[in-house]
């Protein structure tokens, strides 16, 4: 938990109006609800059709920001005897202001009152202090993080839809200038380019983590200027960084499948690979049957080792989306995704949305795990779940079966028989086809 007092107060909260900070007034404003949070906003000030498919799929732009880093997680709720705090909403105690910027405003301002509190939270941990010692409950995070985070992130209004589902969009407006406390913030916005037909988002923009040096106690102003035709939303939130302890414990205790549950998903899995579901075999299997012609799944030879690492898997663990049987390793998973400036919260296998709250901890491929030596890589699997070492026969398949029937015929033939056989196909072909010539044929 983070220490007490750590919650700043905002004038820019209202809890009843729209982003533009304005009510309701009449049948007119045309009311626009999110999707996950319910909070009410005008369609027109973000540019968002009233009516129609896009409407009812609505997802503001603080529900978007939450999913942004999974690293950076909301504050929790204060204690219940705090008077001091009055958040915008009962949902999110960490978002402190939104204003909208871009189309006829050509600014956003917003302004924050920090405490001691919390400015000591955004100070980077000193050598040999942990976030025990900096007043939280939270696993030790390396030296050169802060405890919290203030974190500023533009979204546009009306998010682009991909196979009927909306985008995270998170995109600053065009030349955008960011100021804090008047002075001026670089921001990571790359443009979007033209592919011939339509302008496409290349989702490269970095949303901006303040830096404490620029804030102060008391009041802190952060404005954007941008000239831009489309709304955005700029988002400003106070988040708590959690570590990688924490994710790993919290996927490990609360998010492991039962094992009747991962054996109907080995089983499914199997029904697919025979075609039943008209897919073939996934990477890391290798489907074992003497017929090359029909692929059929009565066993599959399953590597333990992660696609990331190539390394024996520690904690395996796949989307909840995810149809395949084989797993990664979560610690590697975490740690590539945090060491990557763009991460890519998809599956390494099948790429279906893989972020923490989507990971599942298989425990049918833990007891495999637990069963097997260490030096062991790969195992045949059967339907039933039943596992066991490869011989060193089956290690490759039909494929490799084949090259061996080959290459054992070519050397049960002398060298010397070869070109006499080849002389005697041909002298039998011309025996069968004669070649007659006629008249016109003796010149």
């Amino acid at each position: 938990q983070p220490p007490p007092g750590l919650f700043p107060s905002s004038s820019s909260r209202h809890p009843t109006a729209c982003v533009c900070r304005d009510e309701f007034r009449g049948a007119s404003s045309h009311p626009l609800s999110c999707s996950s949070c319910r909070k009410t906003m005008h369609a027109r000030c973000l540019g968002v059709p009233p009516f129609g498919g896009a409407a009812s799929r609505y997802t503001c732009a603080a529900c978007r920001a939450e999913r942004l880093d999974p690293f950076l997680s909301p504050l929790p709720p204060p204690p219940p005897s705090d008077p001091q705090l009055q958040p915008a909403t009962p949902q999110r105690y960490g978002l402190l202001a939104q204003a909208l910027v871009g189309g006829e405003r050509r600014q956003a301002a917003l302004e924050v009152t920090l405490s001691a509190e919390a400015l000591r939270a955004l100070t980077p941990l000193l050598p040999g202090e942990s976030a025990a010692s900096a007043g939280a409950s939270e696993s030790p995070l390396p030296t050169s993080e802060s405890l919290c985070a203030l974190r500023l992130s533009c979204w546009l209004g009306h998010p682009r839809m991909r196979a009927g589902k909306p985008l995270l969009n998170h995109r600053w407006p065009a030349q955008p200038q960011l100021f804090i406390n008047g002075e001026p913030l670089a921001v990571s916005h790359v443009p979007p380019m033209w592919d011939g037909r339509a302008t496409v988002d290349r989702n490269l923009d970095l949303p901006v983590e303040v830096p404490f040096s620029r804030l102060r106690t008391g009041l802190n102003t952060f404005s954007l200027h941008s000239s831009d035709i489309e709304p955005h939303t700029l988002v400003l939130e106070l988040l708590f960084r959690r570590s990688l302890a924490s994710h790993r414990e919290e996927i490990a205790t609360t998010r492991t499948l039962p094992i009747e549950e991962a054996m109907r998903h080995l089983r499914a899995s199997f029904e697919r690979m025979g075609g039943g579901g008209g897919s073939s075999a996934p990477s890391g299997f290798g489907v074992l049957d003497d017929d090359d012609d029909e692929c059929v799944a009565s066993s599959v030879q399953l590597s333990l080792n992660c696609p990331l690492t190539r390394l024996r898997i520690g904690t395996p663990v796949r989307a909840a989306g995810c149809s395949h049987v084989e797993c990664f390793d979560l610690d590697a998973w975490l740690q590539c995704q945090r060491a990557a400036k763009l991460p890519n919260w998809l599956c390494p296998i099948c790429s279906s949305p893989a972020s923490p709250p989507e990971l599942r901890v298989c425990s049918w491929m833990q007891s495999v795990l637990a069963g097997t030596a260490e030096t062991t890589r790969e195992v045949i699997i059967q339907p039933d779940g039943s596992h066991a070492a490869p011989e060193p026969s089956s290690a490759g398949g039909s494929e490799r079966r084949k090259r061996q029937r080959a290459a054992s015929v070519s050397l049960d033939e002398p060298a010397s028989q070869a070109p006499q056989a080849s002389q005697a196909s041909r002298a039998g072909d011309d025996e069968e086809n004669p070649i007659e010539l006629g008249d016109s044929d003796d010149d």
